[in-house]
Parts: C-alpha cells; structure tokens; sequence
C-alpha cells in the first residue's frame, strides 16, 4: 500500500558509512520520516487496503472523520455516508503507522 516509514528516513543516509553522517543528514532523515507520517493520499491517486480503518479528508476538507473502504465504497458514520455518496471523499491517511 505505501512505503514503510524506515524507507522515508533511509532514503536520506543511503550508501553512507556511519562515519561520514552528519547532523544535517540526520536532519533530514528526521524530516522524512515527519513528512511521511503526516502524508495524506488522494482518493485518485491511491486507495487504502479493503478492511482497514483510515481518517478521510471530505466535502472540500470541511469534514475529518474515520472510514473503511470495502473495495467498492466508503464505510463509515453518516456524515461519511453523505460525503460519499456526492463523491466527496477526497484523501485518506492511516491512523496508525506500522
């Protein structure tokens, strides 16, 4: 589904000897794996995995609330169900990153 926090930060001190990192490296690394924490996905771009409960993003960000996609639509509450059925919903995150 998306790439594991380790990759964000690693991306950054790839193919350096321990020796050489500095703390700007580390900086870096930290913002990543930030930035990728706090990432949040387009319902064009990607959808979550079917079963899973995420916080979505709907009604032109007026609304944050929790759903599951089943595959074929959003579960949720009925503030969900409204923003859905008008194809609201427009970006997703994970509530807890592994």
């Amino acid at each position: 589904m998306h790439k594991a926090i380790n990759e964000a930060s690693n991306a950054y001190l790839k193919g350096k000897p321990l020796d050489w990192i500095t703390s700007n490296d580390l900086h870096q690394a930290f913002k990543a794996g930030v930035e990728f924490a706090q990432k949040w996905y387009s319902v064009e771009e990607e959808l979550p995995e079917k079963g899973i409960w995420v916080f979505v993003s709907a009604c032109n960000h007026g609304f944050i609330g929790v759903a599951m996609w089943t595959g074929v639509q959003w579960f949720g509450n009925e503030d969900v169900k409204d923003c859905s059925k008008n194809s609201q919903i427009e970006k997703w995150r994970p509530i807890e990153l592994k």
